[in-house]
């Protein structure tokens, strides 16, 4: 069973900046990723996959630098879930996908455990190590009690940074 651990991050100016930066590049691709199916089905019948999406992004990468300043598996994570959201709404789980808006669509996820670390400093203070930010801290409030798998940076409305950690507890749910 998954569940949800969320920290307010403590973020120096400079892993501020680079948040916020790694925000607008994650909303950028999911953007063009959503734009990019609607123009192929329009014009073809078909939607691009994943994996074409993925290598239409190496190749943006190469050319556009503010783009490559994110990390890559964040901006593979926004083009993944563009492709859910159409899945969700194709099985009538959810509506039609919609644009992500500056303001209100701040955030970024690190999908791959293998790309972060986390550690305790204090009895009240811990950090996670996170690509291309570094070692950002977080009050610690409560106990993960499992395996970490992804972890979401996001930004509220009040301009405060959050990270969400998906947790593997490792109890199965009963079934009915």
């Amino acid at each position: 069973m998954f569940e949800g651990r969320r920290f307010r991050l403590e973020f120096s100016e400079e892993q501020a900046e680079k948040a916020e930066k790694f925000a607008a590049v994650t909303r950028c691709v999911y953007n063009l990723a959503r734009e990019q199916r609607e123009t192929a089905y329009r014009m073809t019948g078909k939607s691009p996959g994943f994996g074409a999406q993925c290598k239409d992004l190496t190749e943006l990468r190469a050319s556009e630098s503010w783009i490559r300043a994110a990390p890559v598996h964040t901006s593979q994570q926004a083009i993944k879930d563009c492709e859910n959201a159409y899945e969700k709404f194709f099985h009538h789980e959810a509506g039609y996908p919609g644009w992500r808006k500056e303001g209100a669509d701040e955030s970024f996820r690190y999908p791959d455990p293998e790309q972060f670390e986390v550690r305790k400093l204090s009895r009240k203070w811990w950090e996670a190590k996170l690509p291309k930010l570094g070692w950002c801290r977080f009050r610690w409030s409560r106990p993960f009690n499992g395996q970490i798998r992804n972890i979401t940076i996001s930004k509220d409305r009040r301009g405060r940074w959050w990270a969400s950690f998906c947790v593997d507890t490792g109890s199965e749910v009963a079934g009915p």
